[in-house]
Parts: C-alpha cells; structure tokens; sequence
C-alpha cells in the first residue's frame, strides 16, 4: 500500500506496507519465511505515557547523524547476511518490539510508531558467521542497530508531518538526516533493497 502523498515520502519508500504513523490499533506488516528486517506496527499514544516494559523506545532526537558511509555498511552487511543459513523460525526469537518516539509540539503529544526488527546485538552473541559478516562491513552490532534506528527515525518522523498527523519539533539532527538520504536516493535506494528484497517481505 502506498501512502497518497504528493511525494513518496521515506517512510512510505522504506516499508511498502506502513502505515507509518496511523490511527491507534491498526497494524501492518506480515509473517514471511525469513523474518524481514522491520514489520511494522503503527500507534499513536498521549505523551509521558509510559511505554511497554516489552519494548525498546528509541526517541528521534536522540539519533546519530547519518552519512553515505553509514548506509553503504549497512548495505554491505544486509547483503552478506542474505547468504546466511536461512535459520527461521529459530530467528523470531531475536526480534524485538522497538518503539520510535517522535516528539511533537502539537498539543504536547508523543507519536510513536512500532516495529518489529532483529536485535544484532543477540544475533551476534548466537552466531558468529553473523558477527563476522558485521565486521566485514566495518559495523559493530551495536552500530548496525543505532544506524537503523536513524533511518527509521527520519522516515517516520518526515511521514508523520506529510500526513498531518502531528507536527514534530524540528531537531537538527533528524532534519539532516531526512536531507541525506532524499540527497544520496542511491545509497539509500541500495539500503532498502537490502532490507526488503529479501526473498520474505512482502
């Protein structure tokens, strides 16, 4: 499904079934032979409410600056990582629910969208072919989590104003980061195909 912007926006190019940042209790995503790399879960919750103790909450003023670099690794391990033993169901128990936090300034909510993506730094821990392809590509387990909680907060943060669901306060770094990679659409495009043509996302 394809968000009706005038633009295709990041978040509706990353993930062709997001909703990105839709109305409460709607869900999106699907089960796949091989786990993808982020199933999305979308919600919007009042701030200062507290989110579940099962999840991660990662608050996009709190992202990485992003570079070419930093997508080009992360393209560089996704495609080594595809030639990995295909280990599912076995790797479902390395998911985990992430919260992404977008501040707003519109009546002094928190939106926040949910996914479901792969914790590196436990699938490393359980394989070491897997921390060998991280190293590879010049990424810490660590790294490749931080990296891809930024692009998924730029995505969702530039969808959530697209669709007028909110207004986010404008931090410099997430607005830098939403300019890099409508700037480097190659390097960006290459980061996408690696997470989602992965033979099991829809």
């Amino acid at each position: 499904m394809q968000i009706p912007f005038a633009r295709r926006t990041l978040a509706s190019l990353l993930l062709p079934a997001t909703a990105a940042l839709a109305t409460p209790g709607t869900t999106a995503g699907a089960r796949s032979p091989r786990p993808p790399a982020v199933v999305p879960v979308a919600a919007s919750v009042p701030a200062r409410q507290a989110p579940r103790t099962s999840a991660d909450t990662f608050y996009v003023n709190k992202s990485v600056p992003l570079t070419v670099d930093a997508l080009n690794r992360l393209t560089t391990f996704w495609s080594l990582f595809l030639h990995e033993p295909n280990r599912y169901p076995e790797w479902l128990k390395h998911q985990r629910t992430y919260i992404v936090a977008i501040p707003t300034s519109t009546g002094q909510r928190l939106a926040t969208t949910k996914f479901r993506g792969l914790n590196m730094v436990t699938m490393a821990a359980a394989y070491p072919s897997i921390a060998a392809d991280l190293k590879k590509a010049g990424l810490t387990p660590t790294q490749w989590n931080t990296f891809r909680n930024a692009v998924l907060g730029a995505a969702y943060t530039e969808d959530l104003e697209q669709q007028g669901a909110g207004t986010p306060i404008p931090y410099a770094v997430v607005q830098r980061n939403i300019a890099l990679l409508h700037a480097h659409q190659a390097a960006y495009e290459n980061f996408k195909a690696g997470m989602l043509n992965d033979g099991g996302s829809d």
